[in-house]
């Protein structure tokens, strides 16, 4: 004879899959990135060369919604706008005597080749001066913190599954 089973709780593990499937490793993966980008960026701003603060300003993290074949991609970007990133510029004049600039148009070339804009040591409208910062300041802490990605990512699908 065949005894009758019960199952408790199979609508709400019908959902909770389905959730998981209608985006919400999706958003666990792109909150780990965010997770992880987050203090990178803040460290790739503090090894920002530093005159009036206009680079600095426009450095961000965009998340791109791609969703073909799941991949989610991260960017960190730099220059357009003074004010498009959460460090703010201050509007007076920099170490270099010059006022801030209303476009950040050079952020790829101090990027690649801070020597072309003679830094780190600047020859200024007020004199010489340090600006603090180096090249490769957006690809450096990426490079250094690529080791941690993959547990922050990991730390939000445990989240999302558990």
């Amino acid at each position: 004879m065949l005894r009758p089973i019960t199952v408790t709780g199979l609508n709400e593990n019908i959902a909770w899959l389905q959730s998981l499937a209608n985006g919400g490793l999706d958003r666990a993966v792109e909150n780990g990135l965010t997770d992880w980008a987050d203090p990178v960026l803040e460290q790739c701003i503090a090894e920002t060369p530093f005159d009036t603060g206009s680079l600095r300003s426009t450095e961000r993290v965009d998340l791109e919604e791609r969703r073909e074949n799941g991949h989610v991609a991260i960017a960190f970007e730099a220059g357009g706008e003074p004010g498009t990133g959460p460090w703010k510029t201050i509007n007076s004049p920099g170490k270099s005597g010059q006022l801030a600039r209303d476009y950040v148009d050079y952020a790829a070339d101090v990027h690649d080749d801070i020597g072309k804009y003679s830094h780190p040591i600047h020859q200024g409208l007020v004199g010489t001066y340090d600006c603090e910062g180096k090249d490769d300041f957006i690809v450096g802490p990426i490079y250094r913190n690529e080791g941690t990605l993959g547990a922050a990512i990991s730390k939000r699908v445990q989240e999302a599954i558990s």
